[in-house]
């Protein structure tokens, strides 16, 4: 999908952006109040970002989200070196 909007772009991706939307890496630091991971750990990273405030997200259904992001399209993705993902 990457080399097909490095191409022929997207329609929700302005540029310039970091693609990369199927990402996973280790971790190297860590915020002070994050818990349930640690330094070191391989983690994959779901890129879809749901609303939270929606219908379909109000009723746990966040994968039919009607204002969905996505890191790689809305959000610089995994093709660099680090990234922040905030929780």
């Amino acid at each position: 999908t990457d080399i097909k909007v490095y191409h022929h772009g997207h329609k929700h991706m302005r540029f310039p952006r970091v693609t990369g939307h199927e990402l996973a890496g280790e971790i190297v630091e860590l915020g002070r109040k994050v818990n349930g991971y640690k330094i070191g750990e391989r983690v994959a990273v779901a890129p879809a970002i749901p609303c939270g405030r929606c219908f379909y997200c109000r009723r746990g259904m966040q994968s039919m989200c009607l204002n969905l992001s996505a890191i790689g399209y809305h959000y610089d993705g995994g093709f660099a070196e680090f990234m922040l993902l905030l929780f």
